[in-house]
């Protein structure tokens, strides 16, 4: 299997090989609740990296990552709410 590079083109090392660790544009936005040009700009500001299918160079989201984003926002919603 070719390797998985960052948008940018550098090759992560410590990052899995297996596509089933990845998610699509599309489903990464449902799973955050955001839209995928939310997304495109997240990772053009370097807030989010994208990573893109070996064959067709489409975005690519790992799945742990999205998760700790995910977490991260809950926890940023948590504070605000608390906060007021």
């Amino acid at each position: 299997m070719p390797n998985i590079t960052t948008a940018r083109g550098r090759i992560p090392s410590k990052s899995p090989k297996n596509l089933k660790d990845y998610m699509t544009i599309r489903a990464a936005a449902e799973y955050v609740g955001v839209s995928p040009d939310s997304l495109r700009r997240w990772d053009r500001a370097g807030k989010l990296r994208a990573y893109r299918h070996p064959l067709n160079r489409y975005r690519l989201y790992l799945k742990t990552e999205l998760s700790l984003l995910l977490r991260g926002l809950q926890t940023q919603a948590k504070a605000q709410v608390g906060g007021r």
